[in-house]
């Protein structure tokens, strides 16, 4: 058996060294992995859309305090990535309703739990997603670097407020 796995979102350079590594695992258990590297987005979903591909590697970002971000942009049948996600990896109408409780109720302990409901159809029942932890960004700085904070969804980090010490 023999699996093309796509690499690519936001670019496959940011993934590195995971789908060697990932290959190398699924060697072990008698699986042969074939990468695709993609420089680009638009690469990756143009690939998506066309089904070039058995595994799909990226990394995302929980970069909003709202528990359905993630979820409903990816993998709600009606979500912002519909055109690419959610055709490909949807997990059904039930991952919809849960979704859709999430988001119409206001009490946030509720959206929480109506969304890890969502995300145990999501990975556990329909397998469409495999949460991958131990993507780190590493960011280095001289002592009269400052204002720097890092965010840790890594793209909400703000450089407006860096500054050189004099």
């Amino acid at each position: 058996m023999e699996l093309t796995l796509v690499s690519g979102f936001p670019s496959a350079s940011v993934l590195k060294p995971l789908p060697e590594i990932l290959q190398q695992q699924f060697k072990e258990i008698g699986i042969a992995v074939k990468v695709v590297e993609v420089a680009d987005r638009g690469l990756y979903f143009d690939k998506l859309k066309k089904g070039e591909g058995d595994l799909w590697l990226e990394r995302g970002s929980q970069n909003d305090g709202d528990p359905t971000f993630l979820p409903q942009l990816l993998f709600y049948s009606r979500g912002y990535y519909e055109e690419n996600y959610n055709k490909a990896f949807w997990p059904g109408e039930k991952f919809d309703r849960l979704i859709e409780e999430a988001r119409n109720t206001p009490d946030i302990r509720e959206a929480a739990r109506f969304t890890a409901e969502a995300m145990h159809i999501l990975i556990d029942e329909e397998t469409t997603a495999v949460p991958l932890a131990s993507l780190y960004t590493i960011y280095a700085a001289k002592k009269k670097i400052k204002g720097l904070t890092p965010h840790p969804s890594g793209i909400n980090t703000r450089w407006d407020g860096v500054y050189l010490e004099d």
